[in-house]
This record gives structure tokens, sequence and C-alpha cells, in this order.
């Protein structure tokens, strides 16, 4: 069996919240104790969830491509480290402002 990546936004329930651990077995049949859900939980930015919870998603919103790529880095390679995605995403995205 494999398991598929869940996105951060499919752990907010519809009434905004994060799931709770029954509500996340219930919804992805994937055994996980409290304990390792909670570490999961934490790791998630707090501002990351706020904006979340203001935003609506599909239910069934799950990640099946083989390969996600930035530039010519596989974010889904577990060689892949936040480094190296934070400094290939600095190439490609462009300053926002100019201030004078």
């Amino acid at each position: 069996m494999t398991i598929p990546y869940i996105l951060v936004g499919q752990l907010i329930n519809k009434n905004g919240e994060l799931l709770s651990h029954a509500e996340f077995l219930q919804k992805f049949k994937i055994p996980v104790t409290p304990k390792e859900y909670a570490v999961i939980l934490n790791a998630i930015p707090s501002d990351s969830v706020q904006l979340l919870k203001t935003c609506h998603f599909a239910e069934d919103n799950i990640i099946r491509d083989k390969h996600i790529l930035i530039g010519d880095i596989d974010v889904l390679n577990k060689a892949c480290i936040n480094q190296r995605i934070r400094n290939a995403l600095n190439c490609v995205t462009p300053p926002g402002a100019k201030f004078f």
C-alpha cells in the first residue's frame, strides 16, 4: 500500500479547524498514533494554519504526481532538503516591490 501525500490544507475540516486525531484516521485511514499526529500538527506554522482556515479546499485534493519540480529540484524526493527548495524559490521568485 502506498500512502498518498497529504496537503496541509487537507488537515482543515469543514469548520475551518485542524482535524482531530479521530477525524484524521477516519478520513485518511492511515495508522498514526496521537503523539505522532500531534508532532505533525505542531510542525505546521500557525500563520499557515490561519491562512488555510480562510480558504476552501476540495475534499479529495491529493497529490498523485510522482514528481513536483521547482527548477531542477524534485520536492517529492526524500533526499530534497528545505534549504535547496528555499534557494530554488529565491531564484525564481521576483522581488515583491522596490522602495524608494
